[in-house]
């Protein structure tokens, strides 16, 4: 009898475990589908993110071009270039003599930085760039005129080799042959302001 339920704890205990064995089992089994499932899920997010990208991409490629058009139109509108670039003192000066020669002053108002104060007469002088062409006077009140302006400087000529530069200043020395004589004029001033040079006083 002892035997028998011996026996049948046994059994019920062997049971018990092989039960609890297989529930394991099946939990495991489940974690792993669950697993697989959400790897499925990532992706495809994955793929739908991918997927958007591109399209996103195609988007802004097909306006580019819209986008350069824009940019032409802007570069159009921009004021024109420098005919002089003004990296060297002295060519601020030559503007000067070539304007007395030419009796063209169109380049003078870029002669003069107005972004700081000036003496009157350098504004004067920037300022024959906007003479009207019937009054033959300047806007402001100044003694000198393009035609006097011509007289004096239509025979200036530069000694290059003696031009004293210190920092953002230079002394630009003029002269004229009068008379098969050298006749000094005496300095112009120039500054330097960024990467080009300003008149700054005669």
């Amino acid at each position: 009898m002892k035997k028998l339920s011996l026996l049948l704890s046994v059994f019920i205990l062997f049971n018990i475990l092989g039960c609890s064995s297989q529930n394991n089992e099946n939990t495991l089994e489940k974690k792993r589908l669950e697993l697989e499932r959400k790897e499925l899920e990532l992706e495809k997010r994955a793929f739908e993110l991918d997927k958007i990208e591109s399209s996103r991409v195609a988007v802004i490629t097909q306006k580019l071009p819209e986008k350069e058009s824009i940019k032409t139109e802007i570069s159009k509108a921009e004021p024109k270039p420098l005919k002089i670039k003004y990296s060297e003192p002295e060519e601020v000066v030559e503007e000067l003599i070539r304007a007395a020669r030419t009796g063209d002053f169109s380049e003078f108002k870029n002669l003069c930085d107005f972004t700081i104060e000036n003496k009157h007469e350098t504004l004067c002088l920037c300022d024959l760039g906007k003479v009207s062409e019937t009054s033959g006077d300047v806007e402001m009140d100044c003694n000198f005129n393009q035609k006097s302006f011509m007289e004096v400087f239509k025979e200036t000529l530069i000694e290059k080799e003696k031009i004293l530069i210190h920092n953002n200043s230079a002394s630009v020395p003029v002269y004229a042959i009068r008379n098969n004589k050298k006749t000094k004029y005496g300095f112009i001033q120039v500054r330097k302001k960024g990467n080009r040079w300003f008149l700054c006083v005669i």
